[in-house]
């Protein structure tokens, strides 16, 4: 906030200085003001929502029944059994990475061993394009294994019918 207004002065003092090159001078300083007082309240919001939510400690589980995983939109987690599982893709949305896990058509709350899909946060997920992309997903910066060993893992379970592709 006070580089903004740092930035704002610094303009106006430009401004008073040299009036066209100066006016300039003062609407690009106000843009960045603008643009960064919006990033900054974006931070403070996402800050404040993991203040009051918490931050889950693990954002997926792979086991020899499933696949767990939890958000921080979601109160409780999503449990995905290996038969509903089609598949895993690396998604790149902005210079982003993602883990995408994609589930078989016609796999909803109602199939047998499934847990949590009736959240309509994720049925956000899997129904709308969010980042690019339909599915459930987590940033790679998110989890603490490599995609190698993520891939590795997925095919030992599955025994070799899911993969990370």
């Amino acid at each position: 906030m006070a580089a903004a207004v740092g930035f704002v002065v610094l303009g106006l003092l430009l401004l008073l200085s040299a009036e066209p090159i100066g006016l300039l001078l003062f609407a690009l300083a106000a843009l960045f003001a603008y643009f960064g007082i919006r990033k900054l309240r974006a931070f403070r919001k996402v800050r404040n929502m993991w203040q009051d939510k918490g931050m889950p400690p693990w954002a997926m589980r792979l086991s020899g029944f499933g696949v767990e995983m939890k958000s921080d939109a979601t109160p409780e987690s999503v449990f995905l059994p290996w038969g509903t599982v089609q598949g895993f893709r690396l998604h790149r949305w902005r210079r982003q990475h993602f883990v995408v896990i994609d589930i078989f058509p016609g796999v909803d709350a109602r199939t047998p061993g499934v847990v949590g899909l009736e959240n309509p946060d994720v049925q956000n997920a899997l129904n709308k394009h969010i980042f690019g992309t339909k599915g459930l997903r987590f940033a790679l910066s998110n989890l603490d294994q490599p995609v190698s060993a993520v891939d590795h893992a997925v095919a030992y379970f599955t025994a070799g019918r899911v993969r990370v592709h």
